[in-house]
């Protein structure tokens, strides 16, 4: 269908290019050009074959339902979008569902060409092996509830995984994560079903603008949050730390830069294993702690709030 729709993007040229319901195989490169506007009846798919990039520097309008398929090898690229969906790539938030392959083409397609964009995740619970959120990248939920409530990412069972990995940019010593926030949404790690992972892990220097604000995590097998490395100026803030089989919050340093100038305000959980939160080995600091909360724990749990 390649060829087909380079003529009909052609002819749209600063009008809307419409995909009726359908599969529209791709077998080599096709550019939609900007001024066009893609839009997707439900049920129409795009599906790049191995190899193929299809690259579409207009809009895309579409709802809440999958309109690019990758599962053959291809790629797709929104050149001009700043919001991604991951219903377009195939998630359904639906409880059940692995929507890892969905969640992370998201998330890849967001930091395409390092141009960086923000994955926005509706009300539901999305199932995961364990997702990787690139620098420039946001991860933004649509609320922090109990079960049933707001958006959820939960770890699939046996997964043993962590929930999130912020990647770093590059390797060895000065490996670092820059410039994105991950906001609104609960992470469950399923620690009935798993015996390794943490909510939010980070191996390497968290630098520039990188933040958590507004998220719940419990139940994970380790820590909430887990960081080995250091920071420059950070702000955490307003996140609920609770029941996971570690600390809430654990921050630890194990190359040569330390925790610099760090904030973490409103912090609170309980029944935490070892502490809410947990610094180790982590220089000189400064570290401010701005409302830390350790709430009532159940017996034999989170013996320490701070430690």
């Amino acid at each position: 269908d390649r060829a087909a729709l380079a003529a009909a993007a052609a002819a749209a040229a600063g009008a809307d290019l419409v995909f009726p319901t359908g599969v529209y195989r791709i077998d080599r490169a096709l550019s939609l050009p900007a001024g066009v506007n893609c839009v997707f009846a439900n049920g129409a798919i795009l599906r790049p074959g191995r190899g193929a990039t299809v690259t579409i520097s207009g809009t895309v309008a579409a709802g809440y339902f999958r309109i690019f398929d990758i599962s053959g090898g291809g790629t797709v690229v929104l050149a001009r979008h700043h919001e991604f969906n991951p219903f377009w790539w195939g998630a359904t938030g639906d409880g059940s569902t692995d929507d890892t392959a969905a969640l992370q083409a998201a998330l890849d397609a967001a930091v395409a060409g390092n141009l960086g964009g923000t994955v926005v995740l509706p009300i539901g619970v999305f199932v995961t092996t364990g997702i990787t959120v690139h620098s420039r990248t946001n991860l933004v939920g649509s609320g922090v509830g109990g079960k049933g409530q707001g958006t959820q990412l939960r770890l699939k069972n046996r997964a043993d995984s962590n929930v999130i990995t912020m990647a770093a940019d590059n390797s060895g010593p000065t490996a670092s994560h820059h410039w994105s926030l991950l906001s609104n949404f609960t992470i469950d790690g399923n620690l009935a079903n798993n015996t390794i992972g943490n909510g939010i892990y980070l191996e390497g220097y968290i630098g520039e603008n990188c933040t958590l604000d507004r998220i719940q995590i419990t139940s994970c097998a380790e820590n909430g949050v887990y960081v080995l490395g250091g920071s420059v100026p950070c702000n955490w803030r307003d996140i609920h730390v609770f029941a996971n089989g570690g600390a809430g919050v654990k921050l630890e340093r194990q190359r040569g830069f330390g925790w610099d100038s760090t904030v973490l305000n409103m912090i609170s959980g309980d029944d935490n294993a070892t502490a809410l939160l947990h610094f180790r080995n982590i220089g000189s600091g400064p570290i401010v702690l701005a409302g830390v909360k350790a709430e009532s724990n159940t017996a034999g749990k989170q013996q320490n709030a701070i430690l």
